[in-house]
């Protein structure tokens, strides 16, 4: 699959590897497409378990959402999910609060 940065494919080999979500992303975006059109302002995204990013830049770049967040407990994960450019944060969501006012997204 390659790590192509493009609107079309910003699923890296390391999200294959990880995610089942990857290997059925148009699945996935099929059930978003009817939001698509249908947001008022830029929005947020977040992904819990985002892994190393893949799935919540596909899905912000389909909907043209201003913003993808994550976070995830494993380190090397969030660096690289970083580096692609979700705002992420490391933690434990089962055992941590999410770093996030109410209402953020």
């Amino acid at each position: 699959m390659g790590e192509l940065l493009t609107p079309a494919n910003l699923l890296s080999d390391k999200d294959f590897e990880r995610s089942y979500t990857a290997h059925h992303i148009g699945s996935l975006l099929s059930v978003l497409r009817p939001l698509k059109n249908r947001l008022s302002s830029p929005g947020r995204l977040l992904d819990i378990g985002c892994g190393f990013g893949g799935i919540a830049l596909t899905i912000k770049s389909f909907l043209g959402l201003a913003e993808a967040h994550g976070v995830d407990i494993d380190e090397s994960a969030v660096k690289e999910a970083g580096r692609r450019g979700v705002v992420v944060y490391k933690l434990d969501a089962a055992r941590e609060k999410l770093p996030y006012p109410d209402g953020f997204f």
